[in-house]
């Protein structure tokens, strides 16, 4: 197989998330239409360089990168790794990046997602990292995909910590979250660079796409 430069792209950029989706790598590949897509798919799977795998119920397929991949494309990265339960919340996080990337007009390269972000750290400390990171007129924000609840304290935490980091730090959230936009919003008093944002401006996106 002779792989293209786009072929290339979208290895590279399923390798920065835990996983894609075909409708996602639709996206970043720029094909016109979904049989385009899973057709150039099958073969990037047929040639090992990708693989896909059901998770849960009700979410399609999940691609991810091979060892294959990793080693002819010199991935500097480790292999996506998916948890039952984050599923859904690691497939929201791309759309989420996807939606950003369109809206501020922001090439790929002014992305670092948690994945790469823990990489880089050299997964000496484990502490908490933002789901990805970009830069945008040259100052560093965070974005946070919040789907379910965690304790007030733990998120507080996460906020204080994305308050002396980075400028600004978007938190999205479902509307039926509401104790958790209810503790963003008393947050913002005593850190006032936090945004929420509601999940369902990107999944509208997402169904007129």
């Amino acid at each position: 197989m002779v792989l293209t430069e786009r072929d290339e792209r979208i290895i590279r950029e399923v390798a920065r998330w835990r996983g894609c989706l075909g409708r996602q790598i639709k996206e970043i590949g720029k094909f016109n239409g979904t049989r385009a897509t899973d057709r150039q798919l099958k073969k990037l799977t047929d040639e090992k360089l990708l693989t896909r795998k059901n998770y849960v119920y009700g979410l399609a397929g999940i691609y991810q990168v091979t060892r294959k991949a990793q080693k002819q494309f010199g991935l500097d990265t480790y292999l996506g790794t998916i948890r039952l339960d984050q599923a859904v919340h690691d497939m929201t996080v791309v759309d989420v990046y996807l939606f950003f990337k369109e809206k501020l007009s922001l090439s790929e390269n002014a992305f670092i997602s948690e994945k790469e972000i823990r990489h880089l750290s050299g997964f000496s400390i484990r502490t908490h990292a933002p789901d990805f990171l970009y830069e945008y007129n040259g100052d560093k924000f965070c974005v946070e995909v919040e789907l379910s609840q965690k304790s007030k304290e733990r998120l507080e935490k996460n906020v204080a910590d994305n308050y002396v980091k980075y400028a600004g730090q978007k938190w999205v959230v479902p509307r039926n979250n509401k104790r958790v936009i209810a503790w963003l919003g008393e947050f913002s008093k005593n850190y006032p660079n936090i945004e929420i944002i509601d999940l369902g401006v990107i999944e509208r996106k997402k169904l007129i796409d």
